[in-house]
């Protein structure tokens, strides 16, 4: 019901602000580009949230079904809920926070790393503590 809550928001705000995805990080190749909505972004992370719901109460009932075990059952609900719980699009679309900063800043997620851009923007000590820095 939440998910569906969100996909309401989504399609209700349609916001055309752009957002510059590059690397591996958003399954593109380490050189790519692309440039995509808030809109369609919110969405195809909602449809892969959704998929991967579909995913967990498939196999938590297929192993319920094997085993006769309700375990599977209740570890499939309790990884859901920890997953919904930390989800940045149920606290914009659902609780309505501040998306332009913090942990809400889209797109989502932490850098890598260890991409090759990162790697080649290392050119003195400097840029190196950074990257320490924001691993910690």
């Amino acid at each position: 019901a939440i998910r569906g809550w969100i996909t309401h928001a989504i399609r209700t705000k349609r916001s055309q602000r752009a957002l510059h995805l590059r690397g591996t990080k958003h399954g593109l190749k380490p050189a790519q580009e692309r440039r995509i909505t808030v809109h369609t972004y919110d969405y195809e992370a909602n449809l892969f949230a959704v998929k991967l719901l579909i995913a967990a109460v498939v196999s938590g009932a297929g192993l319920y079904q094997a085993a006769d075990e309700p375990i599977s059952l209740v570890l499939s609900t309790l990884v859901m809920l920890y997953l919904l719980a930390s989800d940045p699009l149920v606290a914009i679309h659902v609780f309505g926070g501040d998306d332009t900063r913090g942990d809400l800043k889209r797109p989502f997620g932490a850098a890598d790393p260890f991409s090759d851009d990162a790697i080649e923007r290392i050119e003195a000590q400097q840029d190196l503590d950074a990257v320490f820095q924001r691993l910690k």
